[in-house]
C-alpha cells in the first residue's frame, strides 16, 4: 500500500494473489519498486517494515532518486557482520534477590563470571 502522509489517503495498492515470476531481490523489493515507480527522481522518503527492507532495495531506490528507510532483519542476506549482535559464549544467571536462605546460599556458592563483548566496528 502506498499512502500519502500529508492527508492519510492511499494512492496505490498491490494485493498478494500468489507467487509471480522470480524476482531479482525478492518479493518485498519488487513490491516497493512497483509501488514507487511514479516517484523516480523526486527524492521522496519511503518507509517500510522489515519484510521489505534489504540492502539491495535501498541501493536500488537511491539510484532512482528515492530515499528509503525501514527496520532490518539481522539474518537477512547482505546484512553487515559488524552490525550483528555478538553471540555470548557462556550463559550467565544473575543472583536472585529473594529472601529464601537456600537461594541465597546457592547464589553465593556460584562462580561469578564477567561478560565481555568485543566489537570490531
Amino acid at each position: 500500500m502506498l499512502g500519502d502522509s500529508s492527508n492519510g489517503y492511499f494512492s496505490k495498492m498491490d494485493i498478494y494473489t500468489g507467487r509471480k515470476d522470480k524476482t531479482e531481490h525478492g518479493l518485498g523489493a519488487s513490491v516497493v519498486k512497483q509501488l514507487t515507480e511514479d516517484f523516480h527522481n523526486s527524492w521522496r522518503y519511503v518507509f517500510f517494515d522489515n519484510f521489505f527492507t534489504s540492502k539491495y532495495l535501498l541501493l536500488d531506490l537511491l539510484q532512482v532518486g528515492i530515499y528509503g528507510c525501514g527496520t532490518a532483519r539481522s539474518n537477512r542476506k547482505g546484512f553487515p557482520e559488524q552490525l550483528k549482535k555478538p553471540k555470548l559464549k557462556q550463559r550467565y544467571e544473575l543472583p536472585n534477590n529473594n529472601n529464601n536462605n537456600n537461594n541465597n546460599n546457592n547464589n553465593n556458592n556460584k562462580l561469578k563470571q564477567s561478560i565481555v563483548i568485543k566489537n570490531n566496528i
